[in-house]
């Protein structure tokens, strides 16, 4: 993404040219003879909002964060096999790509807690609190 935004500054004098021959065209004095400053700022505009948005989007969604792919992996298990309630042990058990750490697990759970997908429940039996996570009873219903 860094070498592509490194290039916009080069593609919006090029396309202030373009924008310069255009409107050359359309007034019909046939070639342009200058590019002017709104030239310039209409180039930069479309380069810096419109392409650039554009570039975020594209190269955005080749890679989703590690936190993110491991939720969408949780979001799988419950759905696929209908989890009611779980721990991190049982995540990492699976063996599933991006979850193979308690830290992984944790901060994917962390994303589907945001979304309200689970509940984070402590129990207390005596000793270190035990944390287990159940699911969402609107989620555990539409699967």
């Amino acid at each position: 993404m860094k070498g592509h935004v490194g290039k916009l500054p080069g593609l919006a004098v090029r396309v202030s040219l373009v924008l310069a021959c255009l409107d050359a065209a359309i007034a019909g004095d046939g070639m342009a003879h200058e590019i002017s400053a709104s030239h310039i700022g209409r180039a930069c505009h479309y380069v810096g909002e419109h392409l650039r948005s554009h570039a975020h989007r594209a190269y955005g969604s080749i890679k989703p964060a590690p936190e993110m792919q491991g939720a969408r992996t949780i979001a799988e298990i419950i759905e696929s096999e209908g989890v009611g309630a779980f721990k991190v042990r049982d995540i990492q058990n699976r063996g599933r790509k991006h979850l193979g750490t308690t830290k992984a697990v944790k901060q994917a759970l962390e994303v589907l807690i945001s979304f309200d997908w689970i509940r984070e429940e402590r129990g207390n039996s005596g000793g270190r609190p035990s944390i287990s996570y159940t699911v969402n009873p609107r989620i555990a219903g539409a699967i």
